[in-house]
Order: structure tokens, then sequence, then C-alpha cells
């Protein structure tokens, strides 16, 4: 009885995870895209939120504040989030059920009835399986790649893009489109 009530809280915990990765993939989830910035030799300079682009280079929102990008120092960018962060996500969540499903009965405040094998499984398991959630929903996000190369036109390309994608724009693209 015991192991089929912990069934059970493993089942609904594995639907709030793929109900909520599920969720994150809602192209309308925030005005703000997130983004991904490279620099000219392709490493990583700066990600976050895209407040405007101009032809001066990017306005981004990170940690609460804002960064400039310049359009120089810009190779390419990339939307969404990158599969890595899925897949950490989906561990870290796929662990936490697997503890929760060891943990005993909260209502008699009793240990588990499994033994340490099982105990280390069901950690195990959980975050093997959440992993491999994180990495399926990363495989329908949708991601682009725009480059850049420290283009004024292309990072205006890229502008165009995101609002004709969000359908924002409704006349030509000017200087400076906050997004």
């Amino acid at each position: 009885m015991d192991r089929t009530k912990s069934l059970g809280r493993m089942l609904l915990g594995l639907f709030f995870v793929v109900g909520w990765f599920g969720a994150a993939q809602e192209s309308g989830a925030t005005d703000n895209p997130f983004i991904r910035v490279y620099n000219l030799e392709g490493r990583k300079i700066h990600k976050g939120r895209l407040q405007q682009v101009s032809d001066a280079g990017l306005r981004l929102i990170f940690n609460d504040s804002l960064v400039d990008v310049p359009v120089a120092s810009i190779g390419k960018i990339r939307t969404k989030h990158s599969v890595g962060g899925y897949l950490l996500m989906g561990s870290i969540i796929g662990g936490s059920m697997g503890l929760g499903l060891i943990r005993g009965n909260w209502e008699t405040e009793t240990s588990s009835v499994y033994s340490g094998e099982e105990r280390v499984v069901a950690v195990v398991g959980g975050t093997v399986l959440g992993a491999l959630v994180g990495g399926t929903t990363s495989v329908f996000k949708k991601s682009k790649k725009f480059v850049i190369n420290g283009n004024r036109a292309a990072l205006l390309r890229f502008a165009q893009a995101l609002a004709h994608k969000k359908k924002v724009l409704d006349t030509p693209q000017t200087p400076a489109q906050t997004l």
C-alpha cells in the first residue's frame, strides 16, 4: 500500500514536470525573448532578456540590470536557452522527485521502507528520467541562430525577424526597436 502511494506521488510529479517543461515552450510566455550573445571568436559573452535593438547594439536585462552590447563585439546571436539548461533543470527536478519518493510517510513520521540500494536507485533513476525529459523538451524549443559579425545591417535584420515573428512591427524598421 505504501509503495502504491509513493508510485502515485512519483507519477503526479512526473506529470507536473512534463507540464512545466511544456509550458516553458510557449512562444508568448514573455514579451522580451531570452537570447545568448557570442563574440566574433564564438565565445558566449552575454545572455539575458532582450530589451532593445538599435544600430549601435543590443540592450539586455540580466539579473535585474541593463547590459549594453556594442554591435562591433557581436559575432552571432542565439535565441532561447541552451540544451544544457534543460538537462540540468530536469535532472534537479527528477532527483528531487526521487528523494520525495524515499522520504517515507509524512503523516506518521515513519521512515521509508526502502533499502539503501532502492533509495540510491530512486534518486539516480529520478535524475536520469528528469534529464531525459529535459533533453526531450529541448528538441522542440526551436532555437534560432543569427550571424551578425559586427554588421549593423545584420543586427537590424535580426530585430526585424523578431518583430515579424511577434507580429509587432506594422511599419518599416526604425533605427531603434524596443522589444
